[in-house]
């Protein structure tokens, strides 16, 4: 009789231990699915923020540079071209009503949209997904005391500093770092399913041989 209960305890522990090591193994994962997409999406979204909050200072010292040593439009406007075509990111320089007025728009793409027309208006840096995978970044050029020197209002007196002369758009497609961080995860997962089931047959066999087996033969 205690033999029959031997040999019944050890296949209902047997599939209890399945089964547990089943669930166990499908929450980590799920687990894991969730929260790495999540933690490379929020490294991606910085990194590319930080970078487009350098790229628009360098642009803007760079362009401001050139304004009051040159003050030649056409200057200037090959300055723009060459951030446009000789950079890894899209850019453009969109001018505001106040320099439009002066100065034009010329042949330059000054296409707006709500979010550009929106820091134009209030002055703040803006940013959003115009894709899948491409992040903008869209910041104010807002008037200092150097710029006074060319720029003025429609009744020809000096601008005041904290004026928005124009807005920079940078463009970073992240599609090839969303590409690395699917792969990434999927070779995590794929490792940790792999250990979860060495480890699960590992301590199967501790309780069999420590647990089980002593019952079957008590």
């Amino acid at each position: 009789m205690e033999n029959l209960n031997g040999s019944m305890i050890k296949p209902g522990l047997k599939k209890r231990l399945i089964w547990a090591f089943m669930i166990v193994t499908f929450v980590i994962t799920v687990l894991f699915s969730v929260f790495l997409p999540y933690r490379f999406y929020k490294r991606d979204v910085e990194a590319a923020r930080v970078k487009s909050m350098e790229l628009s200072e360098i642009i803007r010292e760079g362009l401001l540079s050139t304004m009051i040593a040159t003050g030649k439009p056409e200057t200037i406007r090959k300055l723009i071209k060459k951030y446009q075509t000789k950079t890894q990111f899209k850019f453009r320089l969109i001018r505001s009503p106040v320099v439009e007025k002066q100065h034009g728009t010329k042949e330059d793409d000054q296409e707006t949209d709500g979010v550009i027309r929106q820091v134009l208006e209030t002055g703040k840096r803006k940013e959003d997904w115009i894709s899948n995978t491409r992040f903008r970044y869209v910041s104010p050029y807002l008037a200092d005391e150097r710029c006074q020197q060319c720029h003025e209002k429609t009744d020809q007196s000096k601008i005041e500093p904290g004026t928005v002369l124009g807005a920079s758009e940078i463009i970073f497609d992240l599609k090839e770092q969303r590409y690395r961080s699917i792969r990434f995860i999927l070779e995590i997962t794929v490792m940790i399913i792999v250990c979860m089931i060495i480890l699960g047959a590992y301590l199967f066999l501790i309780v069999k041989w420590n647990v089980l087996d002593p019952l079957l033969l008590e």
